[in-house]
Formats: C-alpha cells, sequence, structure tokens
C-alpha cells in the first residue's frame, strides 16, 4: 500500500487551503479505509518446521544458544578525547586593555590547558594561547621575539611582567589611568 502526503514548500501562509494547520489538511491526507483483507497488523502462521536448503524433509529448528560468545574481539571505534569537552571548556580571549583582569584570564588558561591536556612542553599550548590573545595583547605576542615563544614558561614570565606586575608609575600606565578618570 502506497500512501504519499504533499505538502506544499514555500507557502504564502496567509493561504488556508495550503497550510498544514488548516482543518481540511487531515481530512485530505488521512490514510484511506481498510479493508478487511488489508490489514495493518500481519499475523504470521506458527511454523514448527523449516525446510533445509539441501535435504528434501523439513527439520525442527534448533534452539538459539544465547551463551555462545564470539571468540575475536570487536574493536570500539576511537573518539578524540577533546570531543565532548570542546563543548564544556571555554576560555574567554584576553585584549590587554586596562579593565581586562589578566591575572583571571592567565588562570583561566591554565585550566583550560589542564583540561585539554596541554603540557607545558607542548608547543599546541603557545598556539592555543596565541588565539585567546586579540587586541594589543596580540599585538604584543606577535611583537615577541621567536626565541621568546619557544618555551610557555617563559611566556608567562613575559606576559605576568607586561600585564600583571607591571610598574604602576610607568609614562604608559599614568596616562591610560589618566584617561578614564572623570
Amino acid at each position: 500500500m502506497n500512501i504519499s502526503f504533499t505538502v506544499p514548500l514555500n507557502s504564502n501562509l496567509d493561504d488556508d487551503n495550503s497550510s498544514v494547520l488548516n482543518d481540511s489538511f487531515i481530512e485530505e491526507n488521512e490514510f484511506p479505509d481498510l479493508d478487511q483483507s488489508e490489514s495493518s497488523i500481519v499475523v504470521a502462521p506458527i511454523n514448527d518446521t523449516v525446510p533445509t536448503p539441501g535435504g528434501e524433509g523439513e527439520t525442527t529448528p534448533q534452539p538459539f544458544d544465547i551463551a555462545i560468545v564470539p571468540d575475536t574481539p570487536v574493536p570500539l571505534p576511537s573518539f578524540p578525547k577533546l570531543l565532548t569537552m570542546d563543548k564544556l571548556a571555554k576560555c574567554s580571549t584576553f585584549s590587554g586593555y586596562p579593565q581586562d583582569n589578566a591575572k583571571r584570564f592567565l588562570a583561566e588558561f591554565e585550566s583550560y590547558a589542564l583540561l585539554h591536556d596541554l603540557a607545558e612542553q607542548d608547543k599546541r599550548r603557545i598556539a592555543a594561547f596565541h588565539l585567546h590573545l586579540k587586541g594589543p595583547a596580540l599585538t604584543w605576542f606577535n611583537s615577541l621575539s621567536d626565541e621568546s615563544k619557544q618555551s610557555w614558561q617563559n611566556i608567562c614570565v613575559l606576559f605576568k611582567e607586561k600585564y600583571i606586575n607591571f610598574n604602576l608609575h610607568s609614562a604608559t600606565v599614568i596616562m591610560e589611568s589618566e584617561l578614564f578618570q572623570i
């Protein structure tokens, strides 16, 4: 029995005749009444014997033994470790503006790196750090020499000097703080 439904695509919502929410839609698209000969439930006769392909007679089927376990192990598909953690762990970006909290960002990034299994010796940690910088902080990072970017410890020291343990009496800090005073 083939039953097909036609739902118009890109139809005008004001046109009540073509809408799925129209009262006549169900009447027009409902299943036709089935004859008694066409039943939606098919009952197969119970047969105790099954013909064998090479045999002339019929034999009684043997019960299935559930206790049989295959000898060869079935390998499970391997999924990357970060598949679920990628959605769970997000790290904010850091711009390097005076209102940004560099200490909080660095602590958050350390947690992010730990969760994503980025070891201190792993170059991916430095790359991930680079991807979480923007604005003046990204400009600062890009201005570092290649030698400075070789180790995570060195980047941490330079980041802390620039954004956490900076000199409060430097000309830049005084000028920026005066800009934000009313």
